[in-house]
């Protein structure tokens, strides 16, 4: 038999060897070193789903976390051009259309 825990294979002879080995199997909920290896698979493949959960959620926060800065630069940069655009005294209409900005939100920097 092969016991794979936290990466680290132990055979039957190994597991003689381990003096805390009867100590794990009773905290990870196991009867004893003879019960069968679909338990252990189970518990490998359960650390190694929860692990993979946590650095998607962690790649999905960084992700997102990116794209928010992203975007409010996006804007920021946005807005600057077309205060740039209305201190050339460039037509509002024209402006709106190469930022994207509505005529009001154009209205409004023009204002500040």
């Amino acid at each position: 038999m092969v016991y794979i825990l936290k990466y680290t294979c132990y055979t039957n002879g190994d597991i003689k060897s381990l003096s805390e080995f009867e100590k794990l199997m009773e905290l990870l909920g196991c009867q004893n070193a003879d019960r069968d290896d679909s338990k252990m698979i189970e518990m490998y493949d359960r650390d190694t789903m929860f692990e993979h959960m946590k650095r998607k959620q962690l790649n999905d926060a960084i992700k997102n976390t990116t794209d928010e800065v992203t975007n409010k630069v996006t804007k920021e940069v946005t807005k600057d051009i077309a205060i740039n655009m209305i201190k050339e005294n460039m037509d509002i209409d024209l402006i709106s259309k190469i930022t994207g900005l509505s005529i009001e939100e154009i209205n409004k920097l023009k204002k500040n």
